[in-house]
């Protein structure tokens, strides 16, 4: 009983190191992608100003 409670707590952490890796990965994904579609606006915008 105590093998088994030991190997669903070390694939419980597992798990849960995993998913926290992912949605970490995923998070870092959103944040540069919002701060290149940021980037390419303020850049387009100061283009467009200076077109103008």
């Amino acid at each position: 009983m105590v093998d088994n409670m030991e190997a669903a707590e070390l694939l419980l952490s597992l798990l849960f190191g995993l998913a926290s890796v992912t949605y970490g990965y995923c998070v870092i994904q959103f944040v540069m992608v919002v701060f290149s579609i940021m980037g390419f606006l303020a850049v387009a915008k100061s283009y467009g100003v200076e077109r103008m």
